[in-house]
């Protein structure tokens, strides 16, 4: 016997026949509370993340070759405004 077959033999022989189980009201509450929290959590981490998710969907501002200029009020504009 080969392994894949050997794994398949081990799993059908430790898979029950029939399972007469019970999902009795507390199990019920806690997997509501399970999907609660996980909706919260995703809207937490939504809210902190909200600048970068929405930067995903906005256009890019284009970038113009060329040189780069001083600010407004600078040295070097200065500068060039005094030199005769």
């Amino acid at each position: 016997m080969n392994s894949s077959t050997k794994l398949v033999v081990a799993v059908v022989s430790c898979w029950p026949a029939a399972a007469f189980a019970y999902i009795d009201p507390g199990t019920g509450s806690l997997l509501i509370q399970g999907l609660i929290a996980a909706i919260a959590a995703a809207g937490v981490t939504l809210r902190f993340y909200w600048h970068r998710f929405v930067g995903w969907f906005r256009r890019k501002p284009v970038r113009r070759a060329g040189p780069e200029q001083a600010p407004q009020g600078s040295s070097e504009t200065r500068q060039e405004e005094l030199r005769p």
